[in-house]
């Protein structure tokens, strides 16, 4: 399988939406997603086979720009297990390196075993639980990768 890794635009969101709509139980509206594609281009990549996008990350930076945040990652449930993840992760990591960013975070439910595996898999390390989280009450990992 053929995989392109680029920067994601304006014409990908409503793809990115969709994708995100069916694989995370979060849902986040495309004004979100527009407004920090708008904010953060360079932070934003999509997974593309065949012309079709397959995954995607959306980060953003806090306030000094000396931490990233992921704002929210997703690959298609046909694609995974392929490193296609791991593909999208390292390039971001790799964009914040370059921007000097020391740090990234995120929060992923308490539930989702596979993602925390998987993040851990990358190098995070879970820092706390944060109680309520989510609008249906379930529990977030606060998790965090030193990059530096």
């Amino acid at each position: 399988m053929e995989l392109l890794i680029r920067k994601c635009n304006f014409n990908d969101i409503k793809k990115i939406h969709e994708l995100s709509n069916t694989i995370i139980k979060t849902k986040f509206s495309l004004g979100r997603f527009k407004r920090i594609l708008n904010r953060f281009p360079e932070l934003c990549f999509v997974a593309i086979t065949k012309e079709e996008i397959i995954g995607f990350i959306v980060a953003t930076l806090n306030e000094n720009n000396k931490k990233g945040i992921i704002f929210a990652m997703g690959v298609d449930v046909r694609f995974r297990k392929m490193g296609i993840g791991s593909n999208l992760l390292n390039k971001l990591l790799s964009v914040l390196k370059n921007k000097k960013v020391s740090t990234v975070g995120l929060h992923v439910r308490e539930s989702n075993t596979n993602a925390i595996k998987f993040y851990e898999h990358i190098g995070f390390k879970k820092i706390k639980q944060v109680n309520n989280f989510y609008s249906n009450g379930e529990s977030a990992v606060e998790m965090l990768l030193n990059i530096f």
